[in-house]
């Protein structure tokens, strides 16, 4: 199991950098990866992409070793963890709206006990099962532990129930939020408005899930940069 650098950073208290990519160009993983790059958001939320395109993408993610973070185009319970065992390290889920919608996507994406994703063990996340079908294979455990969830939450009525979502707490998921939120009606079409966001850790109340949202936080941020 591939080891993500994406948690790894998280864990350590350090910032990821992340690139945005966003149609079918197989020479952008390796330019990621050769300027530092940790994780590459591949959005598939807003862009058209064929199966076989972004299977392509996601094995070069493996190839260079950079963490890969699809933006679902679907809530499908196969097609998510399938998006998992073709090589992602991550997936980005928008507009969650409550705390059932996120258990939902848990179930989808993490193995028993956490969720209820199905296995086959035959993708790249588990070397086309060589490191799946032995004796004591820990792979469910691992994938479990080096995979990660964004939750969205982009509505007012979202946000106002972002402290119920405890099913995230347990499932390692990360939970991006506007940074301020007014309960006005008015704050729906403003909800894109701002920039600034807020992580918050999930697996733990001492992690320390951070924003680039000030100007001292960006400044930790560069001084981080290669």
């Amino acid at each position: 199991m591939r080891l993500s650098k994406t948690l790894k950073k998280i864990h350590s208290g350090n910032c990821v950098r992340i690139c945005g990519l966003g149609h079918y160009l197989p020479f952008f993983v390796s330019y990621a990866a050769h300027f530092g790059f940790d994780t590459i958001w591949l959005d598939l939320d807003h862009r058209a992409m064929t199966d076989r395109e972004v299977q392509a993408i996601l094995a070069l993610c493996h190839q260079y070793d950079i963490d890969c973070m699809v933006r679902s185009p679907t809530r499908e319970h196969t097609k998510l963890y399938r998006y998992l065992e073709d090589g992602a390290a991550g997936l980005m889920m928008p507009l969650v709206a409550d705390a059932a919608d996120a258990q939902f996507i848990v179930n989808c994406t993490k193995f028993p006990p956490m969720g209820n994703r199905g296995i086959d063990g035959a993708g790249i996340d588990g070397d086309f099962g060589l490191a799946v079908w032995n004796e004591g294979s820990s792979y469910t455990d691992d994938a479990n532990r080096e995979t990660f969830i964004v939750i969205q939450i982009e509505t007012p009525q979202a946000h106002s129930q972002c402290r119920c979502h405890r099913c995230c707490r347990r499932s390692g998921c990360i939970v991006c939020r506007p940074r301020r939120s007014r309960s006005t009606p008015s704050a729906t079409n403003r909800r894109h408005r701002s920039g600034n966001c807020h992580y918050s850790g999930c697996c733990s109340s001492q992690t320390p899930w951070q924003s680039l949202g000030d100007a001292s936080r960006s400044s930790r941020y560069l001084s981080q940069t290669p």
